[in-house]
């Protein structure tokens, strides 16, 4: 039956009969009676294929018409028999190499933020050592432009001297001297000035005339040196008769003197040296060399990378991935309730390390971990809980001295900002990178923050027990306190939608919107009496639906008020905890997470 073993015709050598038939699992060609004995042996039929199928899928798969009928080609798989061994092969294959392209396709984009992250860096480093060198750089060029025109005032003062020396040795006989040096090509020191100049443009250059400065002691060798070049009055093209020249104060040299030092005081009019010794600017620079330890620190604080295993994730064009919303809410019973709002399903979470009570207004969700700050037990401490493991932390606030009712607020990059009003008026911050806490400012005003946001780089702080906001600009480290007569002196609860609207409600029964922009004030259908803080979470659902919920436990029940409707609703009646004083948030998660209780 092995197809190999059959070289005198496509046919099986045992029943001498056409193969039809193929087995996957052992790849072997079958006749018709080959198959049943093989099944019978093997049960092997699920991976057996006749004929007839394969070119039926070959024929809708690759047919001559597959350019025309590109569209429909993904139908193909429903129009024809699905357990095909080449089918099913076919389309394990465009699963793997579609998904593989989505993983390299997020590989790239882990790349190209990595290198996005460290050109930042680079480019800071850029900034910093121009920042440091543009003043050096500015020094450099006034020195370049001094040294050019002392240069200047230099070349004239040697050529007055050197022509004057030259007349008075010579009577004007210059022409005498110029024709002996053309024919005995003598070296006297007198002729020197007349001769012709062999220079290039490098001897002009700034660092070809410092380096000549720098290495001539005196400025006699100075000249000496560049006598060809900086200082050569005389070339092929202005080599005249010098008596010309004294002929034009009737050959009297101090007329010739005079008049050329009247000519140096106009060109070069004493005005001081800008880069005297007084007025130079000296730069000492200190360098420590770099703490690699401290700097691997700040790096691995800045970005770090870890591998998620993720479970296995069929993509679908088009089709994003499912979220689920969730509240996780405190209680004074040393614990939270994640409550699944699709589903109902409510897991109870414990923190026997953690007492809640005092924190309603100190809870925030950053990322995936969602923070709270202080109570009235743990004043000093703080608490991290992980939406994506479950994991539950409880540190210390070292550097500040904590509190209760601290309200927070995220900046949306780096920093938690807490405004602690219960006994000292004061903004503390958290660093989410460093996780290290640091003190920013005090204040003159006390009072509970009933809710604090952070927005548009300002921080908005509402008052529980007075109609005012208070208005803090961290960068100017400036406060400033505003009174409107339609906020309450008695505020129970509130909540943000993150866009410059807050909803508050009061404790004798009214519910209001205003927008911290305009100071507009909507009145809404309130929810009832209160007597104690309770904790508001907005959650937004689409462009058209949003809610608010009002976790009121045991005392106060539990509700949801309907945005679009204006209108609340009891939920989650089964309540068995109180409330009072805690805190809760909303988030989204993409897969249904598992909590035990």
């Amino acid at each position: 039956m092995d197809v190999r073993s059959d070289n005198l015709g496509f046919q099986c050598s045992t029943h001498k009969r056409v193969y039809e038939n193929i087995c996957h699992k052992c790849n072997k060609l079958l006749c018709g009676r080959c198959i049943t004995i093989h099944n019978k042996e093997f049960d092997h039929i699920k991976y057996c294929d006749h004929i007839d199928d394969l070119k039926l899928n070959l024929n809708h798969q690759f047919g001559s018409d597959v350019n025309n009928n590109i569209n429909s080609y993904s139908d193909c798989f429903t129009a024809i028999n699905n357990n095909n061994h080449l089918n099913q092969r076919i389309e394990t294959i465009w699963s793997t190499i579609k998904s593989s392209a989505h993983y390299h396709q997020s590989l790239a984009t882990t790349e190209t933020d990595i290198t996005n992250h460290f050109l930042e860096l680079h480019q800071y480093l850029i900034v910093e050592e121009q920042k440091l060198k543009r003043p050096i750089i500015q020094s450099k060029e006034d020195v370049n432009t001094t040294i050019d025109c002392k240069l200047k005032e230099l070349k004239f003062l040697v050529n007055t001297i050197n022509n004057h020396n030259l007349f008075v040795k010579y009577n004007g006989d210059i022409k005498k001297e110029y024709a002996q040096k053309n024919n005995h090509n003598s070296n006297n020191d007198n002729l020197e000035y007349s001769s012709t100049c062999s220079d290039s443009t490098d001897c002009y250059s700034i660092p070809k005339i410092m380096a000549s400065i720098l290495s001539c002691s005196t400025l006699s060798s100075f000249i000496q040196s560049n006598n060809n070049t900086l200082f050569c009055q005389y070339t092929e093209n202005n080599n005249f008769d010098m008596r010309d020249l004294l002929a034009q104060y009737n050959n009297n040299i101090d007329s010739y003197t005079l008049d050329t030092i009247y000519k140096y005081n106009s060109q070069f009019k004493t005005s001081g040296d800008s880069l005297s010794n007084g007025n130079q600017d000296h730069y000492e620079l200190e360098i420590n060399k770099f703490d690699t330890n401290k700097l691997n620190e700040l790096l691995t604080q800045s970005i770090k990378m870890s591998t998620v295993s993720l479970p296995p994730v069929i993509h679908t064009d088009n089709v994003l991935p499912t979220k689920y919303p969730f509240i996780f809410t405190t209680h004074t019973s040393k614990g939270a309730t994640l409550i699944d709002i699709n589903n109902k399903i409510i897991d109870e979470i414990q923190s026997k390390k953690y007492d809640f009570n005092g924190t309603y207004n100190s809870m925030v969700k950053v990322g995936d971990i969602i923070y709270i700050f202080g109570g009235f037990k743990n004043k000093t401490k703080y608490f991290r809980y992980s939406t994506l493991n479950g994991s539950i932390e409880v540190c210390d606030m070292d550097g500040i001295e904590g509190g209760r009712w601290i309200s927070v607020c995220y900046d949306g990059i780096d920093h938690i900002y807490m405004i602690n009003r219960d006994v000292h008026s004061r903004l503390d911050r958290y660093n989410i990178k460093t996780e290290k806490f640091e003190k920013i400012d005090t204040f003159g005003v006390g009072g509970v923050q009933i809710l604090s946001l952070f927005y548009k780089g300002l921080i908005y702080s509402f008052s529980s027990a007075a109609n005012t906001i208070n208005i803090y600009d961290v960068g100017k480290h400036n406060l400033q306190e505003l009174k409107i007569d339609k906020l309450f002196n008695a505020t129970i609860a509130a909540c943000t939608d993150g866009n410059g609207n807050v909803y508050l409600h009061s404790k004798d029964n009214l519910f209001i919107r205003f927008n911290i922009e305009t100071n507009d004030t909507i009145e809404l259908q309130p929810l009832g009496y209160f007597e104690q803080a309770l904790s508001m979470t907005y959650q937004k659902i689409s462009s058209s639906e949003s809610y608010i919920y009002l976790l009121g436990g045991v005392r106060y029940n539990n509700h949801r008020y309907s945005i679009k409707n204006n209108q609340w609703e009891n939920i989650f009646d089964d309540e068995k905890y109180e409330r009072i004083y805690c805190s809760s948030t909303i988030f989204d998660s993409t897969y249904q997470l598992s909590y035990q209780a």
